[in-house]
């Protein structure tokens, strides 16, 4: 096999994989379950049993309820075994929420509080007379779809610390509301001396001075 013939390979695998992502999002089950071999094997990536056939992969799809999602795939790498036969993994984040809005409502979909997921593909594809199809597709998760207690820790802590840190400004101002700090310049060559606050008679300003001149 040519340098050539094996890079024609790795795209046409990548290929299939955007093409696949895209199908999904539209939701075209058709589509997605065309991308699979007769006698494919799918494994989701939040588990259970694997579905086996074109058929039955189809059916999973169209049972699903109804959502909005959006997948995003990156480092896609293809390992060429023969010039009918490839392996591949990929990264997945999935965006998803409610589903899209009915005809004549507006507005975007609200996004689920457990979205986004990350996970893998990996993928054994296999060139068939229709071209390149997933003759076995297996997902996986990185991450819980909960969240963490730490997590929920973490942002109840920094909300308490934002609203310390406002009450903390609004008493500084009250503080410093009517107040006028004098400079005290020592004699040259003396020691510095701290400023003095002068609460009894506060430094006119410039206006205030204007008018009573």
């Amino acid at each position: 096999m040519t340098d050539a013939e094996r890079r024609a390979i790795e795209a046409d695998v990548t290929r299939l994989i955007h093409a696949y992502v895209w199908a999904s999002d539209a939701q075209d089950w058709q589509a997605c379950a065309a991308l699979y071999t007769e006698d494919a094997v799918f494994r989701r990536p939040s588990g259970g049993d694997p579905v086996v056939g074109r058929a039955a992969i189809l059916a999973s799809f169209t049972a699903r309820p109804a959502r909005a999602q959006r997948h995003v795939i990156a480092n896609v790498l293809v390992e060429v075994e023969g010039p009918a036969t490839a392996r591949a993994q990929s990264v997945i984040v999935l965006y998803m929420g409610d589903a899209v809005p009915k005809d004549g409502e507006s507005g975007l979909p609200v996004q689920d509080a457990r979205s986004p997921l990350v996970g893998t593909f990996t993928d054994l594809c296999v060139l068939t007379p229709e071209g390149w199809r997933f003759a076995e597709r297996t997902g996986g998760l990185d991450f819980s779809a909960l969240t963490s207690p730490r997590r929920s820790a973490i942002g109840t802590s920094s909300a308490t610390s934002a609203q310390a840190a406002a009450g903390n400004a609004a008493t500084a101002r009250k503080v410093c509301a009517g107040t006028s700090w004098a400079i005290i310049h020592p004699p040259s060559g003396g020691p510095a001396k701290a400023p003095s606050r002068a609460t009894s008679t506060p430094i006119p300003t410039a206006l205030e001075s204007s008018r009573a001149g």
